[in-house]
């Protein structure tokens, strides 16, 4: 072996620091900019706003009249169960996310973020996927933001990050990709297998269903597009399409094409907030897609974010050749 080395020491070398260049080419990213604070501000508002507009009555308690107090076990990892009432957890919680959302100290704030997160996850009985989601993505952002050592996630990296710390945001950052993919990709092609979602009518039930549908504001104009099946196909439909294309963009590396898929999955879930009024779900799942479809831009920052390139791009996207003479 040691004679081997020394034949062939200059090739070996030669492939090691190719090798070198190649990882340091994939986790030569920036993540610890003020996409990461805002997704972050995103996440932490989200469940702030769900606790300061909602009785704890209905979050908490169970049964026809909620009578039934939710039961803890000492050992869990659980907010809530560590005081005597939930009144108390509630504003302990509301006092841990003020700071996330002003974005004091990331390095020291994401793992309160993530335990609040959680703890109401497992604890609240009106619970949707946003707060599933919500917990499993604070959760990833831990080993992020641990080694972010910024004042505020708003400002710029002022230090370079050392070859481990790039390493575990990276493999870090590629897991939470994957994780929002299978999100949008099953969601997609999970509703493949119902009839309704095929033929095209299942978007009608969903926005004339009394619980879930159309908020009364918007129901008019509602009612006028499902007047028309053929709206109502293309509206049903569009929902698939728009969430495999979400999915997809994670093999995507160009980075106009993902910021326009950014403007498209951000509009789809403002209308879902805008017509169904699932407001925190809408928050959430935005907070994800600007991690999933901007953070992994080296050195990007919101601030330089030109959105007359984005229409331009889109515009581009879908416009039809001109025809030769």
């Amino acid at each position: 072996n040691g004679a081997f080395y020394l034949q062939n020491k200059e090739k070996i070398n030669k492939m090691l620091k190719n090798h070198i260049k190649f990882i340091e080419k994939i986790i030569n990213n920036n993540y610890w900019t003020n996409w990461l604070g805002l997704s972050r501000t995103l996440l932490a508002i989200s469940l702030l706003l769900t606790l300061i507009l909602n009785n704890n009555l209905t979050l908490f308690y169970t049964g026809i009249q909620n009578e039934n107090y939710p039961e803890f076990n000492n050992l869990e990892l659980n907010l809530f169960s560590w005081f005597n009432n939930l009144e108390t957890g509630v504003i302990v919680s509301i006092v841990l996310l003020i700071p996330v959302i002003l974005g004091v100290f990331p390095r020291y704030t994401c793992i309160p973020h993530w335990i609040v997160t959680y703890s109401f996850s497992i604890t609240c009985s009106a619970t949707d996927g946003g707060d599933q989601v919500a917990s499993i993505i604070t959760l990833l952002l831990i080993p992020i933001c641990l080694f972010d050592d910024r004042k505020w996630h708003w400002s710029k990296k002022q230090t370079e990050k050392p070859f481990i710390a790039k390493t575990i945001a990276t493999l870090t950052y590629y897991l939470l990709c994957i994780q929002i993919f299978i999100i949008y990709f099953f969601a997609s092609v999970g509703k493949f297998k119902v009839d309704e979602w095929r033929n095209g009518t299942a978007i009608y039930y969903w926005l004339t269903q009394p619980l879930f549908g159309a908020t009364n504001f918007f129901k008019p104009f509602v009612d006028v597009v499902l007047f028309s099946p053929i709206l109502t196909a293309l509206l049903n439909w569009s929902v698939l399409f728009v969430e495999l294309i979400i999915a997809f963009t994670i093999f995507s590396t160009n980075s106009k094409y993902r910021k326009t898929v950014l403007i498209i999955s951000i509009s789809f879930h403002f209308f879902i907030l805008l017509f169904l009024g699932i407001v925190s779900f809408s928050i959430i799942m935005t907070s994800c897609l600007i991690l999933f479809l901007i953070s992994k831009n080296n050195n990007y920052e919101y601030r330089n974010f030109n959105f007359n390139n984005i229409i331009s791009n889109f515009n581009n996207i879908f416009s039809f050749p001109t025809p030769k003479n």
